[in-house]
């Protein structure tokens, strides 16, 4: 990250609203504790935000990672080192329970394009079951309304702190929170980010279309620049689904 860029978050981060947004997501992530909640922690940069945030109101606060077996290759080491550096115990289940673009179902088809992670919990059923077996009443998601029509759909229609049907409920401490925002409390708290985001910035994509997430939803420019190696394997296997 550029030191033009740093200095402009580094500002951002002593603004009113800017502050504003963190003292009303530490309280509503207070208002939750008695649901016995954890972090959905996906590598990227919204997540890390907002499991720091939970650590600062209840430190040690667990996280689970749902393991989709085509990710960036930095996030097998990343994410259980963040979570050691963060105090918190990890979690990660096999995310085969998911069809990711329409087309890939992780941890279903031999050879699997990388070794299992050590310890991964192999739960067919939704993460919420496998949650409430773990001892959790609620859990914390990094979704912010900026990101797409569909979630700035879903977050208008529902309040950011909310019970659902299956007994879970779901905490958005981040909902309003724009990319800005974020990058000014990772910058800011001197937070321990991704190396992806690096990768992707050295190719010249922006700050607000940095993606960290499973491949199958990754854009292919991004993949076939980032990462020209990677991006040959994944045509060689399942031909050229991306573009």
């Amino acid at each position: 990250m550029d030191n033009v860029l740093r200095a402009g978050l580094l500002a951002h981060s002593r603004t009113w609203d800017y502050l504003c947004k963190v003292g009303r997501a530490l309280n509503l992530i207070d208002s939750a504790l008695s649901a016995i909640p954890y972090v959905a922690l996906s590598g990227g940069k919204d997540s890390l935000v907002c499991l720091d945030l939970a650590r600062r109101v209840k430190p040690g606060i667990p996280a689970i990672w749902s393991d989709d077996e085509l990710e960036y290759p930095e996030q097998e080491t990343y994410i259980p080192d963040l979570c050691r550096q963060m105090g918190s115990r990890l979690y990660i289940t096999s995310g085969y329970r998911s069809i990711h673009n329409g087309w890939f179902r992780p941890w279903s088809v031999h050879p699997y394009w990388r070794e299992k992670p050590p310890g991964m919990i192999e739960d067919p059923r939704p993460i919420e079951c496998l949650a409430r077996d773990l001892g959790f009443g609620g859990v914390i998601l990094g979704l912010r309304r900026q990101e797409s029509s569909k979630r700035k759909i879903y977050l208008s229609k529902k309040h950011e702190l909310y019970d659902v049907s299956y007994g879970m409920t779901l905490i958005h401490p981040i909902a309003g929170w724009t990319v800005y925002d974020v990058w000014a409390y990772i910058v800011s708290n001197n937070l321990y980010y991704n190396p992806v985001y690096d990768r992707l910035a050295s190719v010249g994509i922006e700050l607000s279309k940095q993606r960290v997430g499973p491949l199958p939803l990754s854009n292919g420019w991004h993949l076939r620049e980032a990462y020209p190696e990677m991006y040959r394997r994944l045509i060689a296997r399942y031909g050229n689904r991306w573009s």
